[in-house]
């Protein structure tokens, strides 16, 4: 919070006591004891805490510069923002406090290695040929849910709601889905490229450009953006499945629950959402390369 005024104010003033008073303004503040004395009983205020008497302490020169001094000593605060809440993130740690005990760290440690073995144990099945392509369809699904996801998130935090929409958003992210299966055409590794890049480009843009795109408090942008990553996501899976389609179906389902995970419970409550769209933007990366791999192998390029 101090940091976010000294962003926007140009007179801080901090006032230490069992809770630390913040006054931002944009002039600076005329903390004469005499004179806020004077208005005190001028304005008839009555209070049992904060009287004239106390003034000449509570507003002491040495106590407000102590203070300074003692938060100058902590390390910065990271900016708290729309697309990067600090709210994920204390809430999130805040969380693991309340179910992690020491005794419980055995218990994570397996967890995490069995995690890391499965991870492994998945990634050796995963191929990147023009026969099978469930590599592509793993990443490109974890780019989908992420993506997805993360404007979620966005939508949410500028507009201020989500619970109305979200059956909207949700059910318009899988109309474009079918859309884009629809008018996806005949299968071709190159439209597979594009459609990968496509996809890379536009997580890209968002999180590079996210001050910009998700500016509109009423949160338009995002139903453009669920539109194009619905029409992504159901264009790829119909040209990736081929003869293969449960596979490919059951790998982009993996990846979609990876990719989920992945955002909603590390990337955005650590990244914030422009970390999550740049998870997501990695993801599609991921499938360009594997369709690139698989496109040298196959002497195409």
């Amino acid at each position: 919070m101090l940091t976010a005024a000294r962003r926007v104010f140009p007179s801080v003033e901090l006032i230490p006591g069992a809770r630390l008073t913040v006054l931002a303004g944009l002039r600076a503040h005329n903390l004469s004891p005499a004179r806020l004395a004077e208005v005190y009983l001028r304005r008839g205020i009555k209070n049992t805490v904060v009287i004239p008497s106390a003034f000449p302490f509570i507003l002491d020169p040495a106590r407000r510069a102590w203070a300074v001094r003692e938060l100058g000593r902590i390390k910065l605060t990271p900016l708290n923002t729309d697309l990067s809440p600090l709210a994920y993130f204390h809430f999130w740690r805040s969380w693991l406090s309340m179910v992690v005990s020491p005794g419980a760290l055995l218990g994570l440690a397996a967890l995490a290695l069995a995690a890391l073995c499965a991870a492994l144990a998945l990634a050796g099945r995963l191929a990147f040929t023009a026969r099978e392509r469930t590599g592509e369809a793993f990443f490109m699904g974890f780019w989908g849910m992420a993506f997805q996801t993360a404007l979620l998130l966005a939508f949410q935090a500028k507009t201020g709601r989500l619970n109305p929409e979200l059956g909207a958003l949700l059910a318009l992210f899988m109309a474009a889905s079918a859309a884009g299966a629809m008018l996806a055409g005949n299968a071709g590794r190159r439209k597979l490229l594009a459609l990968e890049t496509a996809a890379a480009a536009l997580a890209l843009a968002c999180a590079l450009a996210a001050g910009t795109i998700f500016a509109d408090s009423s949160g338009a942008p995002v139903w453009a953006l669920i539109t194009c990553g619905g029409l992504i996501t159901g264009a790829f899976f119909a040209l990736a499945a081929g003869t293969q389609g449960g596979s490919i179906y059951a790998w982009d389902l993996l990846g979609g629950a990876a990719g989920g995970f992945t955002t909603a419970a590390f990337a955005a409550p650590i990244l914030g959402i422009k970390g999550a769209l740049l998870c997501a933007a990695l993801a599609a990366l991921c499938a360009v390369a594997g369709n690139l791999w698989s496109g040298r192998k196959a002497g195409h390029l």
